[in-house]
């Protein structure tokens, strides 16, 4: 990326912890990183959150993920423990905006 572009963009500064799944999650997460916001893909390690569909374990599915998500950093989380509960709580303390799509 450009650093130049990046300080022209309108939501450069912005943390957004992203929780979304499906389309509509990971499209808005990734409309965010397109307008300079840091967005951070928080996803189960027990099952990492796909596009949707019967597709979603096809190398087009895979893909799909990667388009959805294109932009953004991210890491796993057991949320069934303790120990990722409060990861995802400290993520979220430090960031402006949680997103999801539940």
């Amino acid at each position: 990326m450009n650093p130049e572009l990046d300080k022209q963009a309108p939501l450069t500064g912005i943390r957004v912890i992203d929780f979304g799944h499906y389309i509509a999650g990971p499209l808005t997460g990734m409309l965010l990183a397109d307008q300079g916001a840091e967005v951070i893909k928080i996803e189960s390690s027990l099952a990492l959150a796909v596009v949707g569909g019967a597709a979603a374990a096809t190398p087009y599915g895979i893909g799909q993920r990667h388009n959805w998500n294109a932009g953004k950093l991210s890491f796993t989380l057991n949320m069934r423990t303790p120990q990722g509960v409060h990861t995802a709580k400290q993520v979220g303390g430090i960031s402006d905006v949680v997103a999801e799509n539940f």
